[in-house]
């Protein structure tokens, strides 16, 4: 009952109630985010924001059902994403193990050096062309390769 006129309070904006409401709700929110990441500091985090996201919502709480589980709620789903965050930077922070100590534009670099060492010197200095089209318009006779050289004319490249 009281816990009710705290909150019609709040969604008044009673800074009082907001007091209240906290000191009566924060140990078991700190404690439920705390069991969900195990790290105390981002628990407090995770808490303060969870409530502050409560007050922020609070003009869209049912008066008649109970605050507790539903900032509860709050803080778990706000702690759960703390976990994915963190997972996923972890991820992102470890070093790819496939490639080698050198890293990975040095690893990439060596390869196409090795493959561009075993080009002929026409095609490393850059000389060789290519068709501008990979498949030439078949509407057009100049665009078919000529017989026997597989060459495309010139008038098919343009």
């Amino acid at each position: 009952m009281v816990e009710r006129k705290l909150i019609r309070a709040a969604q008044h904006g009673s800074e009082q109630a907001l007091a209240e409401l906290y000191s009566a709700h924060w140990a078991r929110a700190h404690r439920a985010a705390y069991l969900v990441v195990h790290d105390a500091a981002a628990a407090e985090d995770i808490a303060q924001d969870a409530f502050l996201a409560a007050v922020d919502a609070l003009d869209r709480f049912d008066r008649r059902r109970p605050f507790g589980p539903w900032l509860h709620r709050i803080v778990i789903n706000r702690a759960i994403d703390w976990g994915r965050r963190e997972a996923l930077r972890r991820k992102v922070a470890e070093p790819d193990s496939q490639i080698g100590a050198e890293g990975p534009a040095e690893a990439v670099g060596g390869d196409l050096i090795e493959a561009l060492a075993q080009l002929p010197a026409e095609q490393r200095r850059g000389r060789a062309q290519a068709p501008a089209r990979l498949h030439p318009r078949r509407d057009r006779e100049d665009a078919r390769p000529a017989a026997g050289n597989g060459q495309l004319p010139p008038a098919a490249l343009a």
